[in-house]
């Protein structure tokens, strides 16, 4: 139960009933939660306050996991996103919901999630997908330790070695497809994010690590990001074969 006011950031919705919506939220205080906004399909000043990426001020009671909007006011600050960056966000969105336990109060998840929509508008897609994840792994307690292996033995910088789901890293033959090199862990935790080699051995171990979490069903996301980036590149063939044409006529 809740009447004080709190920052929040809606995460999904959908419609609930014949004229209500049902809200996911990401609160500063509570973590995620779920509220139905009564009435709000019927009034569009609450439909359009309650859109995905938008910060509010709200207030709800209830007991259990479903609660009840009583009052939302809108903050001044909206992520910005075009393009394929509103893909991102909502690969993040999911994510979360795939995530988070409801009711379960996550602060500093609250903080860096704002600051990686933040992120999205201005720098590398791919750097500030990682780096959240990361992060976000180091908030739900699976923080991952690139210095030390499963049994608790500094990392070799000549060896190599696999992630492993529960376990941590483990000692394989450098044939391995999912070999790691010690030396590069080593380098890991002082690596800069912005560089691609960072980002790419970060993919490698978030993939095993995440997966407990995450389950098998593709993100939708991640669907629609990849046929946003097929349609440019369709675009772009055939521009560039129709200046090539256009050259070829110029030239008869």
């Amino acid at each position: 139960m809740n009447s004080v006011l709190e920052k929040a950031i809606v995460l999904h919705r959908r419609p609930y009933r014949e004229t209500s919506l049902l809200i996911e939220l990401l609160t500063q205080n509570h973590g995620r939660i779920a509220l139905v906004a009564k009435g709000a399909r019927k009034s569009k000043s609450l439909a359009g306050l309650l859109q995905p990426f938008q910060t509010l001020l709200v207030s709800w009671l209830g007991k259990g996991e479903l609660f009840t909007l009583t009052h939302a006011e809108s903050l001044d600050w909206k992520a910005k996103l075009q393009g394929t960056q509103l893909y991102c966000a909502l690969y993040l969105n999911e994510l979360l919901l795939r995530c988070l336990q409801k009711n379960h109060p996550q602060p500093d998840l609250f903080e860096l999630y704002l600051r990686t929509l933040d992120d999205l508008s201005c720098c590398s897609e791919a750097m500030v997908l990682r780096k959240f994840e990361w992060n976000f792994m180091e908030i739900l307690g699976y923080g991952i330790d690139v210095l030390h292996d499963f049994q608790g033995e500094e990392i070799d910088a000549e060896s190599c070695y696999y992630y492993e789901q529960h376990a941590g890293f483990v000692k394989t033959e450098s044939s391995h497809h999912l070999s790691i090199l010690g030396l590069d862990l080593l380098n890991f935790e002082q690596g800069d994010w912005d560089v691609i080699a960072t980002q790419n051995l970060a993919r490698k171990i978030l993939q095993p690590a995440m997966q407990h979490l995450i389950g098998d069903k593709p993100f939708a996301s991640r669907i629609l990001y990849q046929s946003l980036k097929n349609q440019k590149i369709q675009r772009t063939q055939r521009s560039e074969l129709n200046k090539r044409e256009s050259h070829d006529d110029n030239h008869t």
